[in-house]
């Protein structure tokens, strides 16, 4: 999939996020355009330690500095988007992730026009 941002709105997800940034480090590896943007809206518990050892130039972390909202991270996912398409899923839902490399359309729209 060529042109792809994928937006993952984070909150409190300690337990499922180690393996959502190592299912995504391997998505993006060798796909110039494709982008993962972790969005953690203000976490309380350890969610952000797990950021702190991502390599990979193609995995973005924005952090609010508290809680706004589903809405406002799917919105600064966006303003910080720079391919055409938009992916949106959440931290827990790596079984439906697996679906984005054999179906474009699966959960994708433009957001450029």
């Amino acid at each position: 999939m060529r042109n792809l941002s994928v937006i993952i709105p984070v909150y409190n997800e300690e337990k499922a996020i180690n393996q959502t940034i190592e299912f995504f480090d391997n998505f993006v590896k060798g796909d110039f355009y494709t982008e993962v943007i972790f969005v953690d809206d203000g976490s309380t518990d350890n969610t952000s330690e797990f950021f702190r050892n991502i390599k990979n130039e193609k995995i973005k972390v924005i952090t609010h500095s508290k809680n706004k909202g589903y809405g406002a991270t799917i919105k600064t996912g966006m303003g910080h988007a720079v391919y055409e398409y938009i992916a949106i899923t959440d931290a827990e839902s790596i079984h439906f992730l697996v679906e984005i490399g054999k179906t474009p359309i699966f959960i994708l729209h433009s957001h450029l026009n």
